[in-house]
């Protein structure tokens, strides 16, 4: 979390996708179902609707894992942050 933080601070990009999948830092911090990172990366300006190559958007990937308390918090962060 704190390279993440280090990392938004001198600049980097929360929208910057990997090469072979098109995820993005909020795509992979979905799929590990880690509301915290992606919290953080929201606040950084992370586009909430990026797609995968295979077509998944970031709160698909969390709810696809099984992780449901976890899904439930990120649905209503995303759905909080949005709204405010």
């Amino acid at each position: 979390m704190d390279i993440v933080k280090t990392l938004l601070k001198r600049g980097a990009t929360p929208n910057a996708l990997f090469p072979l999948d098109d995820a993005s830092p909020l795509n992979v911090a979905c799929e590990r179902n880690d509301v915290t990172l992606a919290r953080l990366l929201l606040k950084a300006g992370a586009a909430a609707n990026n797609r995968t190559k295979a077509g998944e958007f970031p709160l698909q990937q969390a709810t696809e894992k099984g992780d449901v308390v976890r899904s439930v918090r990120l649905f209503f962060f995303f759905f909080l942050f949005f709204l405010f």
